[in-house]
């Protein structure tokens, strides 16, 4: 860990190199590790590490960017310059807005406790990895299947500085565990995701990826058509994170190109539905400050099925009347993701409700459960029309009870007319999602979503 201090240096070395231009400076600092096993041997065994640096410079409407590694201030300071260089022949755009130092957010560790980082992912990391998975492949070999899957951390510290006086900087830690269990047709996974190494149960996970797999061998052909659904919470954020992600940026609601687009105030989802963002509630992957620097905030998106609010970064926030809402994205370490991705939604949480998945069921006459969708991809983006597959354990729910698997069926629906018909939210929610950003939600229950097709497994 280098901390505030050494990173800022960095960063300063490079914005007095950009002169009399605008500047913003990222420094990441990363390390990676990653285990992966399958047929209950490990495979592969990684680790990662190094400190990257973005410089974008402005000049009225024109930008640039260069982005590669800086092991030291002269590499900053050559990037910088770099982007100088470039500036002439770089991207026109609207003009760029930067923050100022009001909208920065300075979180470090001996200044007390930082949502979302734990010192001991440093640490015992390593050990942590291979410990969790020998025992994830026990609980799973236990239980008849063959374990496929994979564990890993990461560590980040971001600072972000611009001319304009703004420094922001936090540490941030992750762990991830992924388990994917087969025997003969049969097929289960599971998921964890946690800040801190203490917070993910990986027994647990290998059960239940073990279990579902045991459930869903020797699955029978379904017709297509629609029905109503039982979504687990792998499933649903699916839905969650495609509805929030093409409707609530705020640019495209203007322009039309939204759900939400001449909605703002009115019901757009069922009523039981409330989406938000937030970037400081621990539950989720805490990021405490967007691509630009500027703090986060909860923003809510959906209240009680209505359109409430929208996202934007500075320059689009700036050019409808306001600011920015913390939302233009994180830059990662092996480039910027920033040119081609507008406002991103990054701490996406759907509002608990009261069922069970257990209730869920008892209420469905003819209907099915799915574990989780698989290659789910825009079909069309304004009333987010979304094709994909189930995966991982489709299960036929006749008379309120699971009756046996079926074979798993793609769908084409919009996400939008189907989160209108929803019957129950449940009352648990899960962390899903991986890297900077995820999405928690709890089990759906919906009251139709449309099957095209069939398959052979």
């Amino acid at each position: 860990m280098m901390g505030k201090r050494e990173l800022q240096d960095m960063a300063e070395a490079g914005l007095e190199a950009a002169g009399d231009l605008e500047a913003e400076i990222h420094l990441e600092n990363y390390a990676h590790g990653l285990t992966r096993f399958s047929e209950g041997q490990i495979h592969q065994n990684i680790s990662m590490h190094g400190v990257y640096v973005t410089a974008r410079m402005f000049d009225g409407r024109r930008r640039s960017e260069v982005t590669g590694a800086a092991p030291d201030s002269d590499a900053v300071v050559a990037a910088v310059r770099r982007a100088r260089e470039d500036l002439a022949g770089g991207a026109v755009g609207p003009k760029r807005f930067l923050p100022g130092a009001d909208s920065g957010c300075v979180r470090q560790p001996d200044e007390g406790e930082v949502p979302g980082f734990d010192p001991s992912v440093l640490g015992d990391g390593a050990d942590w990895r291979s410990r969790e998975t020998e025992r994830a492949i026990e609980v799973i070999e236990r239980e008849g299947p063959r374990p496929f899957g994979r564990v890993t951390t990461d560590f980040s510290e971001r600072l972000i500085m611009n001319t304009c006086g703004l420094i922001s900087y936090a540490p941030r830690t992750g762990c991830d565990v992924s388990f994917t269990a087969i025997r003969d047709t049969g097929y289960g996974y599971s998921e964890r995701h946690a800040s801190s190494l203490d917070d993910i149960n990986v027994p647990e996970a290998a059960s239940e990826a073990a279990g579902g797999c045991n459930m869903s061998r020797d699955p029978e052909p379904f017709p297509e058509g629609e029905y109503p659904v039982i979504l687990l919470p792998y499933a649903a954020a699916d839905l969650i994170s495609f509805v929030a992600r093409l409707g609530a940026d705020g640019e495209a609601v203007s322009e039309g190109r939204s759900f939400m687009s001449g909605c703002m105030g009115e019901r757009v989802l069922s009523d039981n539905l409330s989406v938000y963002d937030d970037g400081t509630d621990e539950r989720g992957c805490p990021v405490l400050f967007d691509g630009e620097g500027v703090r986060k905030h909860r923003v809510d998106i959906i209240r009680d099925g209505v359109a409430s609010d929208v996202l934007y970064d500075q320059t689009t926030g700036a050019a409808h009347g306001g600011g920015s809402t913390g939302h233009a994205p994180v830059g990662r370490a092996f480039g910027s993701i920033r040119g081609s991705v507008s406002v991103s939604p990054q701490n996406l949480f759907l509002a608990e409700g009261d069922a069970t998945v257990g209730e869920m069921i008892e209420d469905t006459e003819l209907g099915l459960l799915i574990t989780t969708l698989h290659y789910t991809r825009v079909v069309e983006p304004r009333n987010v029309v979304i094709t994909g597959m189930t995966r991982n354990g489709t299960f036929l729910v006749r008379n309120g009870s699971i009756v046996g698997p079926v074979k798993n069926l793609r769908f084409t629906d919009s996400y939008v007319r189907a989160l209108n018909d929803v019957t129950h939210v449940g009352s648990e929610s899960l962390r899903c999602g991986e890297g900077v950003g995820s999405v928690r939600v709890p089990a759906l229950r919906l009251g139709g979503l449309r099957f095209t097709g069939t398959t052979d497994f």
